[in-house]
């Protein structure tokens, strides 16, 4: 009766999740979708890749939508070092001290050097650094985002999901399996050619 009971109730939260969920992506969709349409009705072939160049520039509301845009590269930088800070936290937890003692500050001041220094020697020594970005994007952004939830889901569950969510995911982990490969082979293309034409 126990398992019963839990079964049941992972099935309710279940549900909830997914209620949530896709009401969420449903109502992006519709933004999105709805925003894009808006925009072909009202500019037709004038219209611009970025919302804020479809703006009448007369309006002082346009101008500082268009100044706003600014602050995209500044996110970037406060992104890289929020992702920085969580791989020195990670690093410090390796340092075998305790984390009071005057040793443990500098063991850590040297490992979150050499960690910021060895990111720009690698940014120097790849200058098509975005290629490798991509290429692992392309490798570990299939992997994280929709391979492993599916496969995860399939153990986790495995005695309450119906064929039908069975047969979905699988098909979901080949297809992304195939899309992670094709779009990696493009990346190292890519950056095998540029690289050759560098050379040239």
């Amino acid at each position: 009766v126990h398992h019963v009971n839990v079964v049941l109730m992972l099935w309710f939260e279940w549900c909830v999740a997914l209620q949530a969920i896709t009401t969420s992506f449903s109502m992006a969709t519709i933004c999105y979708d709805g925003l894009g349409l808006l925009g072909a009705l009202m500019f037709g072939d004038d219209l611009k890749s970025h919302v804020t160049l479809n703006l009448p520039s007369k309006y002082i509301a346009s101008m500082v939508a268009s100044w706003l845009k600014l602050i995209v590269p500044i996110t970037k930088f406060a992104k890289f070092a929020l992702l920085l800070s969580l791989m020195s936290f990670a690093v410090d937890r390796l340092i075998p001290l305790s984390s009071s003692s005057w040793t443990f500050l500098v063991a850590s001041i040297m490992a979150r050097t050499t960690l910021t220094f060895s990111i720009f020697f690698i940014a120097l020594l790849f200058p098509l650094f975005s290629y490798i970005l991509a290429l692992v994007g392309s490798t570990f952004s299939v992997s994280i985002c929709i391979i492993f939830p599916c496969l995860l889901y399939l153990r986790l569950m495995r005695w309450c999901v119906p064929h039908l969510e069975v047969f979905v995911c699988i098909s979901l982990i080949l297809i992304s399996f195939v899309v992670g490969v094709i779009c990696t082979t493009f990346s190292i293309r890519s950056y095998v050619e540029e690289k050759s034409d560098a050379h040239l």
